[in-house]
């Protein structure tokens, strides 16, 4: 049941929909799954299933287990749907046919009074709607579960788009997320088949997506980024924001027209070229990918339209993609693996990108699997390569051996099988893998760059020099912490002696790495900073500090090795 370190107010909300949750779940089939997670103190679990018999209605019975699913998350309301689309691209942990059938769910919700909408309008900015706006819509234009949109005339002229987010919804969100976090748990105490998965974490990464997207200050945020970021580029069509007249509440932008990209009859009807359209709208997205790090999370047809000049503009950035740039380079070594047909270099970006690839034990089963998918799609011609077909083996792939994806990854996986099939829409020829090559290539290539090597080595002496700087004060904590805990050692005269000589010893060793941590940093520096005398660009004598550097620090090795203590 809910929490009890939780507030006494915050768990009284959170009965009454707790028992309603509960219920459905009995309603649907979930009987056997809550009697696995019950417990004598659960008292609200035990009596709701007391009050439902042990048998689903025939009609639930009928279904298979994918639609019950989706029914029942539908049942269970906004934050339950908005749960399920996201799984829906979570081939990683729920399997194909559950995935499919998540796909199917719906935003399904009538929309909010115009007149509360405008209160809100009033309450956040300040004035009334007619001071705002020369003219304000009399129905919103869009609805969703989070929010709906006005169209409104600024007095300038320029028209805008008002997304307003539904009133009072944060606190019953907050409530199922509550619940939804204290059921993950008990399914990760008592069901073993569901601790691989790692619910709670998924429920608390969901939350945190859905608290963002309910704050509509960070899809602002992101907006502005995204126009930032492609200020220069020619292809697209920015959507100007409205900072001033935009909250956490509201968020007022630029309304854009155009065609939906998937209308290809339109496109051609305006003497568009289908097959630039496709190129130039995947290229932008993947340059998004690889070179910026910062994506649109949701490229699907209805957030895409095309101008009549041919110009793509995206809308709805309440989803966004984010890579750093170290997962940025294990994705395009993974690409470039398979083209080059490298198992063991494709297995170790695998278990890099994962969330739990430290929790794998037992490589090399994966390796015989990674080494069989290589084997069916390195030898295929790029024309043949279908993107979703690559992504669902290698979803399967990973779900067999228990490895997730970080959300990061996830949201990637989703972009590119969108990518292939919005586009192939429109340009039957359309090849997603000759958009990504060039791009992989380029960021493996940036990996052996000698300026890039050079500002890597910085950062690593940096970091070596700072353990090294803080090891006497780390050896004093740990001195401190065994004397609190008051651990004795006992210690003859004779092990004394062979203690210190030890001790002497690994302090030589320990003066002598750092005095080549700082030759390296140096060398590094020098590297990075083109000191001359140079040669091609190089500093020469960072060239000879890295050779100097080098041959001590393998000298050290050599050493340590020699004395079987490595």
């Amino acid at each position: 049941m809910p929490d009890r370190s939780r507030s006494i107010l915050e768990t009284y909300n959170c009965l009454v929909r707790y028992k309603e949750i509960l219920t459905i779940l009995v309603k649907y089939g979930y009987r056997d799954l809550l009697m696995k997670i019950n417990s004598s103190e659960n008292k609200d679990l035990n009596e709701v299933l007391k009050e439902n018999g042990p048998v689903p209605p025939e009609s639930v019975q009928a279904l298979s287990g994918a639609e019950r699913f989706r029914l029942l998350l539908e049942s269970l309301g906004t934050t339950f749907i908005k749960f399920g689309q996201i799984l829906s691209t979570r081939n990683d942990i729920l399997p194909e046919e559950y995935c499919a059938e998540l796909k199917k769910l719906q935003d399904k919700v009538p929309p909010f009074p115009d007149e509360e909408a405008k209160a809100i309008i009033k309450e956040e900015l300040g004035k009334d709607v007619a001071e705002l706006f020369r003219s304000f819509s009399d129905k919103p234009v869009a609805c969703a579960s989070i929010a709906q949109v006005y169209k409104a005339i600024l007095p300038n002229g320029e028209v805008v788009a008002i997304k307003i987010r539904r009133p009072n919804i944060e606190k019953k969100i907050q409530s199922d997320l509550a619940i939804m976090e204290d059921l993950s748990r008990l399914l990760e105490k008592h069901v073993q088949e569901a601790r691989a998965l790692r619910p709670t974490a998924l429920v608390r990464e969901f939350g945190r997506q859905l608290r963002q997207e309910m704050n509509l200050l960070v899809e602002a945020n992101n907006l502005e980024r995204f126009n930032i970021q492609n200020q220069n580029e020619p292809r697209l069509k920015l959507v100007k924001l409205y900072r001033e007249l935009s909250t956490s509440h509201i968020l007022t932008m630029e309304f854009v027209t155009g065609t939906k990209i998937s209308d290809a009859e339109k496109l051609k009807s305006l003497n568009l070229d289908l097959k630039a359209i496709a190129k130039n709208g995947a290229s932008v997205i993947i340059s998004q990918i690889f070179d910026q790090g910062f994506f649109h999370g949701d490229p699907h047809p209805g957030n895409i339209l095309v101008q009549d000049d041919g110009r793509l503009c995206f809308l709805d950035f309440g989803a966004m993609g984010k890579l750093t740039k170290e997962q940025r380079m294990l994705l395009a070594e993974g690409l470039v693996a398979v083209v080059r047909r490298k198992d063991d270099e494709l297995l170790r970006a695998v278990l890099k990108l994962s969330a739990n690839g430290d929790d794998i034990r037992d490589t090399k089963e994966l390796g015989r699997d990674i080494s069989d998918f290589v084997d069916t799609y390195a030898y295929l011609p790029l024309n043949r390569i279908k993107v979703d077909e690559i992504l669902n083996d290698l979803m399967k792939l990973l779900t067999k051996h228990g490895i997730l994806l970080p959300p990061e990854i996830s949201t990637l996986v989703k972009v590119l099988a969108m990518l292939d099939g919005t586009y192939l829409a429109i340009d039957p020829e359309f090849q997603v893998m000759e958009e990504i090559k060039p791009y992989a290539q380029k960021l493996v290539l940036e990996k052996y760059d000698p300026k890039r090597l050079a500002s890597d080595m910085t950062h690593t002496s940096a970091e070596l020099y700072r353990l090294l700087r803080d090891l006497p004060d780390e050896a004093r904590d740990l001195i401190k912490t065994i004397k609190k805990a008051e651990i004795k050692l006992s210690l003859s005269s004779t092990n004394l002696k062979q203690v210190l000589r030890t001790f002497d010893k690994d302090a030589n060793r320990l003066s002598y790495a750092l005095i080549v941590s700082a030759l390296l940093l140096a060398s590094a520096l020098l590297l990075h900073t083109h000191t001359p005398p140079v040669w091609h660009e190089v500093s020469i004598l960072g060239i000879v500090g890295l050779i100097v550097s080098a041959t001590m620090g393998l000298w050290l090795l050599i050493a340590i090795a020699r004395s079987g203590h490595l």
